[in-house]
């Protein structure tokens, strides 16, 4: 591992539709609200694409919440500008977990999550970990960008371009942290076809971008 440190966060062009879906529907609404009063069509439109390009602009560019910091040491979690660092040594093998779902229209919407357990030394840290026994749970469908245009380093981009990748990247930096044979130990990969929850603002990223 050349870099020092390595910090994931989620596509800022997912975060970025989820603002812009927000602002369309205020602005659909603000036109509809005009309409309804007599306006003519033509300048409920106006006014409500103007408010609703203007109101995205003064959200300015999304922030992350939420993101993940690998070290040579230890991994660091931040929720909500909450900081808690685990010490790779003390944390399992990361599981990915795959919810299946039924495919529509000639496309499926699996959700995935990466998954591991505080561990002892007598502790089998290479066992997959469940929704119910892990103590960390983090759902990645937003980290990961299928494009070139996230404004990523390469390191990040090669780390978030797939599930698979970006739990095959947490286990390699625990891997080298542990001085272990990096990637001898495939990652987990569980499949379950559990419902996971809809997200509509993911749905529609896939159909622009796939």
């Amino acid at each position: 591992m050349p870099a020092k440190k390595l910090i994931l966060k989620p596509d800022p062009i997912k975060v970025g539709l989820f603002n812009a879906l927000f602002c369309g529907a205020l602005g659909l609404a603000l036109a509809a609200l005009f309409g309804a009063v007599g306006v003519s069509v033509v300048i409920s439109i106006v006014v409500g694409l103007v408010f609703a390009v203007g109101l995205l602009v003064v959200w300015g560019r999304p922030q992350a919440t939420s993101w993940l910091e690998l070290s040579r040491d230890h991994l660091t979690v931040v929720s909500d500008m909450n900081h808690k660092t685990l010490p790779w040594k003390d944390i399992s093998r990361f599981t990915l977990l795959q919810f299946e779902t039924d495919e529509r229209d000639n496309t499926r919407q699996d959700s995935y999550y990466v998954t591991a357990r505080t561990i002892g030394p007598a502790d089998d840290a290479d066992m997959a970990t469940s929704l119910e026994t892990a103590d960390l749970t983090l759902k990645i469908d937003d980290y990961i960008s299928y494009h070139r245009y996230s404004g990523r380093t390469p390191d990040q981009e090669a780390a978030c371009k797939s599930p698979q990748d970006f739990a095959d990247t947490l286990n390699r930096w625990r891997d080298f942290a542990l001085n272990l044979e990096i990637g001898a130990i495939p990652t987990p990969h569980v499949i379950s076809k559990e419902d996971a929850p809809n997200d509509f603002a993911l749905a529609l990223y896939s159909k622009l971008t796939g």
